[in-house]
């Protein structure tokens, strides 16, 4: 008689569950983390300045690679930030009703014109700073203002935050020239410092009010010091008075001596 076996099963290895594994995380993986949906950006008619601001992220850049390779040097770059807080400072107040008139576009675009020919004309002159590839202030001040650029392109770093932001910059930028002695290059490195977290802070959308975090309270007025007195004068020794004459003693004439008088 012939037995008749059951077909055996085989399982592949890619059949198998997969088990958990303890190096991903064990048998409780950490799920997925959401991405957020990012928003289009906002039509001309809600943001009117956003095509000076992005040429005047352009024209940052452009500078932050001058300063970077030393095509620029410290004295230009001084003068091309101040007029880039000049611009900053025609756009906060042509926006503070809102909008931008025709006038005012011409000039804001006159005034980017001339930003964009004197940052062409100091990349390629022949003055140029031959070690700001190894200067590390130099470079650290190219990568500041390469995040001002990115943060007036995006809108973080509004009109007014730039004109503060870009005035600190010039103050590097001057600072950097003439950083020849040890106090003077101490006082560069705070001033890299401070500027490096006012990005970071004024980089978050929104206006970012400078509010001390522990604001001391006013001084009270002083009292007023008592009048002195005046000094008593030394006391002097008071003199002694003159002795008064004696009761006069009054003698009688020998001749009235003895005698009584009748009367």
């Amino acid at each position: 008689m012939k037995v008749t076996t059951p077909a055996q099963t085989t399982v592949t290895a890619a059949a198998k569950p997969a088990t958990p594994s303890i190096v991903a995380g064990g048998c409780f993986p950490k799920p997925p983390v959401p991405t957020l949906p990012t928003l289009p950006n906002l039509p001309d008619i809600f943001s009117p300045d956003r095509k000076t601001r992005a040429t005047q992220g352009n024209q940052l850049h452009e500078i932050a690679d001058g300063v970077r390779s030393g095509s620029i040097t410290a004295q230009e770059s001084e003068t091309l930030l101040k007029e880039q807080q000049a611009i900053a400072d025609a756009q906060k107040q042509a926006m503070s009703d809102g909008k931008l008139s025709l006038a005012e576009k011409l000039k804001l675009g006159l005034m980017q014109a001339r930003a964009d020919r004197n940052i062409q004309q100091a990349s390629h002159n022949g003055s140029r700073d031959f070690f700001a590839p190894l200067n590390a202030n130099a470079q650290r001040q190219a990568g500041q203002i390469d995040q001002l650029a990115t943060g007036r392109t995006n809108g973080n770093i509004t009109n007014s935050e730039a004109s503060k932001l870009l005035g600190q910059q010039v103050e590097i930028a001057d600072a950097r020239g003439d950083a020849d002695s040890k106090p003077e290059a101490a006082q560069l490195q705070s001033q890299l410092s401070k500027a490096d977290g006012d990005i970071a802070r004024h980089s978050k959308p929104g206006t970012q009010l400078d509010v001390l975090p522990f604001p001391h309270p006013l001084p009270l007025p002083l009292p007023k010091p008592l009048p002195t007195l005046p000094k008593p004068l030394p006391t002097l020794p008071r003199p002694l008075p003159h002795p008064l004459p004696s009761k006069p003693v009054f003698e009688a004439l020998p001749f009235l001596k003895g005698s009584t008088t009748n009367v």
